[in-house]
């Protein structure tokens, strides 16, 4: 399950997210410039988080089911930092659908150094407050949207309009209205920071949850955050050792091959039509393996281009072993034959046994 975040919203196209949508009569630089200093703004795969204590990450529920056994890590300042626990909101999905505590929180195996941690906001005042937002997603503009990425941190400002039990929300609005350096995280920001500077420290106030609207990440749409403040008890008491990890997956390893199933069957038509040296391969596979209303998420001109810049960056892939969650979540392990790295293929699917679809997919250097 994925809420319809901006990243989601992206997954389907194979966008590699790496942001801050911002004002489109404001330069960039501005931007640039707002999120310097921040490094409690850390990086994972395809997402981001904060550094809330010397050992603990906080990031959205969504981004927690997605990390494998291969992603289970932090970057932080470029340094690779593993995560040993990754435990999800118990109440993140309740009676099958997302209930808005998108949280989790990532244990390190090792203190950081060198980095103040934010503080964790516990006042019910944010409606009304200014907010500061940071990451390093897909960058754009409020007319055009997120329309590629550069890897550079972000900064942007926006005013709370409304705090709900579980949630902060804010639009992006149009100059006039806006804020000088107004925006909205982009694809590949989900988990990063809503934040509040107060007597001269950095508190955070949400967590990236989600964007609505009828266009995604532009003017008008609003994002939607998970509320700190309201989640401090789960939050502390995570900390303070009452919760174990959120671990269920299974790994197959090494590979020699893929399970006698519909996952395995989807898995293997899925890196067998990348691997193949014309985009006709992948758009069959599409046609076969994706169901008619998720196939209008995107057309397939815009599937050929998300393929074509995937293959360009990687080549082929070689499989080296794979893991399991459930029946509709695969994370598989490759390593490109272009450039030798390593990189993990997530793999989404809807529906269970001979029924699922294939949903989306997004690869991730490691």
């Amino acid at each position: 399950m994925k809420l319809l975040t901006c990243a989601a919203a992206m997954l389907a196209a194979i966008s590699t997210a790496y942001g801050i949508v911002i004002r489109h009569d404001r330069p960039d630089s501005r931007y640039l410039e707002l999120a310097k200093g921040h490094d409690e703004a850390v990086d994972i795969a395809g997402a981001m988080g904060t550094l809330i204590d010397k050992r603990w990450v906080l990031t959205a529920g969504h981004v927690g089911l997605e990390l494998s056994p291969y992603t289970s890590f932090v970057r932080i300042k470029g340094r690779v930092y593993q995560a040993d626990r990754v435990i999800i909101h118990p109440d993140f999905v309740k009676d099958g659908l997302p209930s808005g505590r998108d949280f989790t929180l990532m244990h390190l195996t090792e203190d950081v150094k060198g980095i103040t941690p934010v503080g964790l906001y516990t006042g019910k005042d944010e409606q009304g407050q200014r907010i500061l937002v940071v990451g390093r997603g897909d960058t754009g503009t409020g007319l055009t949207g997120p329309t590629g990425n550069d890897g550079k941190m972000r900064g942007a400002e926006n005013k709370v309009d409304d705090a709900s039990e579980t949630s902060i929300s804010f639009a992006f609005d149009e100059p006039g209205k806006a804020l000088d350096l107004e925006g909205i995280s982009g694809p590949g920001d989900s988990g990063g920071p809503a934040l509040i500077q107060k007597n001269g420290r950095w508190w955070i106030v949400g967590v990236s949850s989600a964007n609505r609207g009828p266009k995604t990440c532009q003017y008008g749409s609003v994002e939607v955050y998970a509320r700190v403040s309201t989640a401090i008890d789960w939050i502390r008491s995570v900390m303070n050792g009452a919760a174990t990890a959120s671990s269920d997956w299974v790994k197959h390893t090494p590979f020699s091959g893929w399970q006698q199933d519909r996952v395995g069957e989807i898995c293997a038509a899925l890196v067998n039509s990348y691997n193949s040296p014309t985009v006709d391969a992948y758009e069959a596979f599409n046609q076969r393996y994706r169901d008619k209303e998720i196939l209008g998420r995107r057309t397939p001109e815009q599937r050929a281009t998300a393929w074509t810049n995937y293959r360009e960056q990687y080549g082929d892939l070689e499989v080296l072993e794979y893991a399991t969650r459930g029946d509709q979540v695969v994370s598989i392990l490759t390593r490109s034959k272009k450039t030798h790295e390593k990189a993990v293929i997530s793999v989404f699917l809807q529906g269970q046994g001979a029924d699922a679809v294939f949903e989306g997919w997004n690869i991730d250097p490691i």
